[in-house]
């Protein structure tokens, strides 16, 4: 007998089993057999078993294949050959793509035919052999057509079918066999009579969503010899396997009557996610004719909420409105990041766990279309609640096994800098070469100083198609390091220029890190020749023992990296040796397959959502559903005949995927709460969702609920103030966060570091060098920073790319105009400068950097002839001076003086650091004796860019009188940081001191058009840390008095 048991709700579908169970006799050593499709379920199906009966000890749960394969072996037969496994069929499909029948295959060419021949052949393998594993289930009469030398009679691509079905008969002949040929076996063995002990007295199949065709043909043959119950979960009570799809739905609506009402014939979610429901049923209707056993246990109760209305109208197909306002329990909220999805996630898990006593974390579960891709924020959110995180990855579940994946990567790759470094800073790897997490930093700064952006090698680019040339590799730069280390000169020797930075103590780290390249070398050079299969487990244990600390992790990464390797095949089976390439992306797909287990043990259940997974929660959170992640985007290679020419009964991602989340609305009882990357991070703009959660959001709509009443966007940050107001988004108890956003409401205090009138309480400055004053006004916050609070900031530069530079950017280029000048001023060839600079990796190789240079050198002789022309004489040695100005003692050296004044040369563009530098230079100096002082840089002007401009400062005897305001301000803010911005000065004298023009700007204008180019022309980092970086007229107004008194005396 075969029944077929339906019902909507995996409680009513225990019931129905309960039920079923009485019927049946059962010795207490006897097994009840259940064929479930995951662990979840399993557990799940154990608990209520152990509730219901007191106890749960002789259920047995299989999956269908085990199941029919152990079936089979009772039988004499075969089912589940290690020769048909899909993983062995890759590398047997990888040996015959290899041969030159396949080779030289004009349709098989385009695929084969590329750079890493091999690796593509592998990939290809993979494909075929997934598509092979396909076809032996499912066209079983294609792959005996083929096997008789015939077509299969089908409108199939010609050219496809015909490299396809000679692939399949070589293949064939090794495998003696098909696994589709081994099921039809068990069917015709099935059809004749059994021994009577053989078969338990039933079987349950609990929770299988979709089962293909070939197995619901076997399940009708063993109900000729046994009870086959199968229960399944189905959200329509009765017929519905002639559901129309939604394009067939759409297209009748425009050929009838568009206005009729739709909805009550078919309901909205049942059309878009049903189908393979609705599929499952008219293939069992069309194999089997089962008993239906259902009518008594479908219930509709009264609805208690949204949710319970939307399941009974789901059970009667159709979708009615409900007759009074129900409590909407389906909420969808929108966050900017990942992170903030899981944030808000375990706010409305608290909040519900607060209004509900009753509510159990057991009774929770937090999903995602990937959970592997949430589970650091997973673990890191859900810290202080009790979970468990299931369906992880192998790689997940070993951490080293990934890093092992990465490194093989790496070595097969381009070895770019940031990607060597991020290898070397894994915890693992970092202890097995000594360095300190402090020393890290230290490493990557010397790095990119030496200008190592890619490459082991000359050899190792050569490798990659490229000439040899090893400037800006790793081998250049570990050699520039340990150079200025050990030599005392700057001097290149042998093509290799001294990194002078590295001293003392610190090279041991730089020791460390050249271990680590040279292991980094020694197995890439080892694996450049490819290997046999059998060689690499010791060759990768090897690379494990070089790279990893010695630790309980490495020992369990060495067992499952030792366990997969037993799956590849034997010599015998494939003797071609195998590259690196290949051998890396066969381990990245092994350690990216999912392992399920840990699923209801114990407090909340972060699981991915999977098909059949119907397992039934109070609250369920849904995080991750954006844009194309659920149901996943299919994109089938151009051989899959199997999308071309689709059957009933073929599986499709897509298909199952809508169909969970249409188990996931039956499966919920209480709250479902869904969350996505709703909002963009830099724009706080609307971002659509998944699909499925838009079909959802059309039917609320259809059933008159406002989205302002479910659907919620939250703030970046989760202690925003819009958290703690009535109405807001999701309040939230957390004291952390109210102490902040109340911080952050103050009246008359903005976000910033310093406190506005905190003052540091050390005792008053008595002398200065003059660069001390030169740096504070050149940058008075970033100066502040370090001078008084000890306080360095990173510098959060551009990273270089991992690449050689082809291009120069402004400070590359503003050095290089540097050195040019210094060599014309000591009448030295800069030719020489630009050797240093490529052999420094600093500057572009070949043609290309001499153009540059000559662009530079042409600006610098420019810079050169300008001054030379200022008229100031030979240079004088630096001159020691002190002076006291305003109670403080200035002292240093004054190192610009020339015989007839003094000359500032600067190689980049006139602003403000560079004038007011100049400008307090030369009022130092005229504490010496009166001269003039030349100011001399290229023009502001970028379309006169060449054009160089001189600024002259006369001599002047109050010297002392203009210098006290600057002074007098420096005093003032020794002990609280200034806010003075030189370019807000610049800004300044371009209002204050430019011509009148037919109409002069009043007082009230100037003040006002300052403020703007204040707020246009922003701050900088250092002051942006200090005062925030919120900028308003009335606070650069408040400003306006220091400015006017520093430069009301600045000459025109």
């Amino acid at each position: 007998m075969f029944a077929l048991h339906t019902v909507n709700r995996t409680e009513l579908l225990f019931q129905q089993l309960d039920t079923i169970l009485h019927h049946y006799s059962h010795g207490p050593f006897d097994p009840l057999h259940f064929l479930i499709q995951g662990r979840g379920m399993e557990r799940w199906l154990q608990m209520r078993l152990a509730e219901r009966q007191g106890i749960c000890a002789m259920a047995r749960f299989d999956f269908p294949n085990r199941f029919f394969a152990t079936l089979a072996a009772d039988l004499g037969l075969r089912l589940n050959d290690v020769a048909f496994e899909r993983h062995r069929l890759t590398w047997l499909i990888d040996q015959l793509l290899g041969e030159p029948p396949f080779q030289t295959d004009p349709a098989l060419r385009r695929y084969l035919q590329g750079p890493g021949p091999q690796l593509r052949r592998f990939q290809l393998a993979r494909q075929l052999a997934q598509l092979f594993d396909q076809y032996q289930i499912q066209r079983p009469d294609w792959l005996a057509a083929w096997q008789r030398g015939e077509r299969t009679g089908e409108n199939l691509d010609p050219q496809v079918e015909r490299w396809q079905a000679a692939l399949w008969r070589r293949l064939y002949r090794q495998l003696g066999g098909h696994r589709g040929e081994l099921w039809q076996a068990l069917i015709r063995r099935l059809q004749e009579p059994l021994p009577g002990t053989l078969l338990p007295q039933a079987v349950f199949l609990f929770g299988v969503g979709f089962l293909p065709r070939l197995m619901v043909e076997v399940l009708a043959a063993l109900a000729r010899h046994t009870d086959v119950h199968l229960l399944l979960l189905t959200p329509v009570d009765g017929y519905w396997a002639d559901l129309p799809g939604k394009r067939a739905r759409a297209l009748a609506m425009i050929r009838q009557d568009p206005d009729l009402e739709w909805d009550s014939r078919h309901h909205p979610l049942l059309v878009s996610l049903g189908r393979r429901g609705a599929q499952f049923q008219r293939l069992l209707l069309e194999t089997v004719e089962p008993t239906l056993e259902s009518a008594c246990f479908y219930r509709h109760p009264e609805p208690e909420h949204l949710l319970h209305h939307l399941q009974n109208d789901l059970a009667d197909g159709v979708l009615t409105r409900p007759a009074e306002p129900l409590p909407v329990t389906i909420e969808l909220h929108r966050c900017h990041t990942p992170l903030r999805e899981v944030e808000v996630a375990r706010d409305c898990i608290l909040a519900r766990l607060q209004a509900d006593p009753e509510l159990k974390l057991e009774d929770i579960a937090v999903m995602a279309p990937d959970i592997g891709a949430y589970q650091p924020y997973l673990e890191a959110v859900f810290a202080d609640l009790p979970h468990h995180i299931a369906d992880r990855t192998l790689g997940r579940r070993n951490g080293l096994l990934e890093v092992l994946v990465a490194a093989l990567e790496l070595l097969a790759g381009r070895f770019e800098w940031e990607a060597v470094l991020e290898l070397l800073g894994r915890p693992l790897v970092r202890e097995r070469f000594g360095l300190s997490p402090w020393q890290l930093p230290q490493l990557e700064r010397w790095v990119r100083d030496c200008a190592i952006r890619w490459g082991l090698d000359g050899r190792q680019r050569e490798s990659l198609g490229l000439p040899p040339v090893e400037h800006n590799s790793w081998r250049i730069g570990v050699d520039r390091m340990i150079l200025g280390w050990m030599a005392a000169s700057d001097e290149a020797w042998q093509d290799i220029m001294p990194y002078a930075e590295v001293e003392g103590q610190m090279g041991a780290a730089l020791l460390k890190l050249a271990d680590f390249v040279q292991v980094l070398q020694r197995f890439w050079r080892r694996w450049q020749q490819p290997l046999p299969l059998h060689q690499w487990q010791e060759t990768l244990s090897g690379f494990i023992e070089a790279l990893f600390a010695e630790t309980a992790e490495t020992l369990a990464a060495r067992e499952a990296l030792a366990q997969l390797l037993e799956t590849l095949p034997d010599s015998e089976e494939y003797p071609a040796a195998v590259e690196l390439a290949v051998i890396t992306d066969w381990l990245r797909s092994r350690v990216e397959e999912v392992v399920s287990d840990d699923f209801l043990s114990g407090g909340i259940t972060c699981c991915t959502l999977l098909p059949m997974r119907s397992v039934p929660f109070r609250l369920t959170v849904v995080v991750g559903l954006s844009e194309g992640a659920f149901p996943q985007r299919e994109t089938p290679p151009t051989f899959d005949l199997l999308t071309a020419h689709p059957r009933l009964g073929d599986r499709s991602l897509r298909l199952d995927q809508r169909y969970q989340f249409l188990e996931l609305l039956l499966s919920t009882r209480d709250c479902l709460i869904l969350t996505y990357q709703g909002l963009t991070p830099e724009k706080n703009e609307p971002l659509p969702p998944a699909q499925v959660v838009s079909e959802l959001i059309d039917t609320l709509d259809h059933y008159g609920i406002g989205r302002d009443q479910w659907i919620f966007d939250h703030p970046s940050h989760p202690f925003h103030p819009d958290y703690f107001r009535e109405g807001g988004p999701l309040p939230t108890p957390d004291p952390d966060r109210f102490a902040v956003a109340r911080a952050m409401l103050r009246p008359g205090r903005s976000w910033q570091f310093w406190p506005g009138d905190f003052e540091l309480n050390d005792e008053p400055v008595e002398d200065l060098d003059f660069a001390e004053l030169f740096d504070f006004y050149r940058d008075a916050q970033s100066w502040f920073c370090k001078r008084r609070l000890q306080l360095h900031q990173i510098n959060r530069e551009m990273l270089p790319d991992p690449r050689e530079p082809f291009g120069v950017d402004g400070l590359t280029a503003w050095r290089m105009r540097c050195q040019i000048l210094e060599a014309l001023w000591m009448e030295a060839d800069p030719v020489t400068i630009l050797r240093r600079a490529q052999l420094a990796g600093e500057w572009p190789q070949g043609e290309a950097g001499r153009q540059r240079f000559e662009q530079e050198r042409r600006l610098a002789q420019l810079l050169h002839q300008a001054a030379s022309g200022c008229g100031a004489g030979a240079t004088r040695e630096p001159r020691w001076h002190e002076v006291e100005v305003a109670g403080l003692r200035l002292y240093g050296k004054l190192d610009k003086c020339h015989q007839q004044g003094n000359l500032l040369v600067e190689p980049g563009k006139l602003c403000g650091k560079y004038l007011f530098r100049a400008w307090l230079y030369h009022l130092l100096a005229q504490s010496l004796e009166p001269s003039p002082t030349w100011l001399v840089s290229l023009a502001e002007d970028r379309k006169r860019k060449d054009e160089v401009v001189v600024r002259c400062f006369e001599p002047c005897d109050n010297w002392r009188e203009l210098l006290t305001p600057w002074v007098t301000h420096f005093l003032r803010h020794w002990r609280r940081p200034s806010h003075w911005l030189p370019e807000w000065g610049w800004h300044w004298l371009g209002i204050h001191r430019a011509p009148g023009g037919k109409k002069p700007l009043s007082p009230r204008q100037k003040a006002e058009k300052w403020r703007r180019k204040c707020l246009d022309a922003g701050v900088t980092e250092s002051y942006a840390l200090l005062f925030g970086d919120t900028l308003t007229e009335d606070r650069i107004e408040s400003l306006r008095s220091d400015y006017d008194s520093l430069l009301r005396e600045f000459p025109d």
